[in-house]
């Protein structure tokens, strides 16, 4: 509902990681460019990279960018055979927790 409430206007957003500020779609192509934004930084800072035992999130950083290149290859040719069966179990599992509804939106 957010896109009804804001249209195309920036917003914050309170979530478990802290505030977020939500840019409109158009602005993703400048953001993208920009060499000064690092999105594995953030992730890195995000997800306590720096603490022992959360290293993978370091890898988001090699200069070879090592994780990018093994999701690019190895990950999204896997995504086929993932899809179909996540999507059933999670079916599955909200219709048990939360039981069937009504069809209507709240």
């Amino acid at each position: 509902m957010p896109k009804r409430r804001y249209g195309d206007k920036p917003y914050r957003l309170i979530t478990e990681l802290g505030e977020c500020l939500i840019l409109p779609a158009e602005q993703f192509v400048r953001m993208h460019s920009e060499k000064r934004l690092s999105f594995a930084a953030i992730i890195r800072v995000d997800f306590h990279g720096h603490l022992p035992g959360f290293g993978p999130y370091n890898l988001l950083m090699h200069k070879n960018m090592l994780a990018q290149t093994l999701i690019r290859k190895r990950l999204t040719k896997s995504l086929n055979g993932l899809v179909e069966p996540l999507s059933t179990e999670t079916a599955f599992a909200v219709k048990t927790v939360f039981g069937e509804t009504s069809g209507r939106l709240l």
